[in-house]
């Protein structure tokens, strides 16, 4: 399928668009477009779409309800279903949410999962032990297995961004654009874009992030802004301020 990079009229961000697509959305700022010729801002027009609406159909897409999210698209937008289909996979949710779920934990996230699996570890083998042939034995021992493998499935993605946060290389990022996803207790789940300058010196790349951030860290990391971050190396795919947040430049000043 062929892509058509374009950028967002409003905003800037980059929009990566497939042939044939006649509407998108800009996860950023929350505004619906109609596209006439892809890859020139002049094709790119407003839609008279309400922002919430918008929002609705992000908040859709990340509670995973794909479906619905095209079918209030097509219904607010007035598009037949193909075409609002386009627009809602165009969204880079998808890959953005596997960041999400691969997001770096912390030692006490570390420690408790450890301490979650031996102690469940245990005590279905100890379960297993005393079963010989008793059915609630078993199904004790069974239901230990389950929740050990369900930890072991939420911590295995999770490893390797930890030591990218730990132990990756070192580099500065500028914080290009941010969006709210989605309001949390305490805090928010954002979007961000950031453009990354290793401390080598070797060239500096772009990558989206989505963050799980407190209040505090959501103000500091506001756009212009420069944080350190680690990074991987060499695929340059992710990047993860450094915990905690320090600011070295931009508009709120160094750390």
């Amino acid at each position: 399928m062929h892509i058509v990079s374009a950028r967002c009229p409003n905003c800037g961000a980059p929009l990566d668009l497939v042939e044939h697509q006649t509407h998108a959305i800009c996860a950023y700022c929350s505004v619906s477009f109609r596209i006439d010729s892809p890859g020139e801002s002049a094709g790119i027009l407003a839609d008279p779409l309400p922002a919430q609406e918008v929002d609705r159909v992000k908040a859709l897409v990340l509670e995973g309800r794909r479906d619905e999210a095209i079918d209030h698209y097509a219904r607010v937008a007035t598009l037949a279903r193909t075409d609002a289909e386009r627009a809602v996979d165009q969204l880079a949710f998808w890959a953005l949410m596997r960041k999400f779920r691969r997001l770096p934990i912390n030692a006490f996230g570390i420690a408790s999962t450890f301490g979650v699996v031996g102690g469940f570890g245990s005590l279905g083998a100890w379960s297993a032990l005393r079963a010989s042939g008793s059915t609630p034995w078993w199904a004790l021992a069974a239901a230990c297995a389950a929740l050990v493998a369900l930890q072991v499935r939420w911590l295995v993605p999770r490893l390797g961004p930890t030591l990218v946060s730990r132990f990756g290389a070192d580099g500065r990022a500028r914080v290009l654009r941010r969006a709210v996803l989605r309001p949390m207790r305490g805090g928010t789940l954002a979007l961000f874009a950031f453009e990354v300058q290793p401390v080598d010196g070797s060239a500096a790349f772009t990558v989206e992030e989505v963050l799980a951030l407190g209040d505090a860290s959501w103000a500091r990391l506001e756009p212009g802004n420069v944080a350190r971050v680690r990074f991987d190396e060499p695929a340059r795919r992710r990047a993860f301020p450094v915990s905690p947040i320090e600011i070295v430049d931009g508009p709120s000043g160094g750390s």
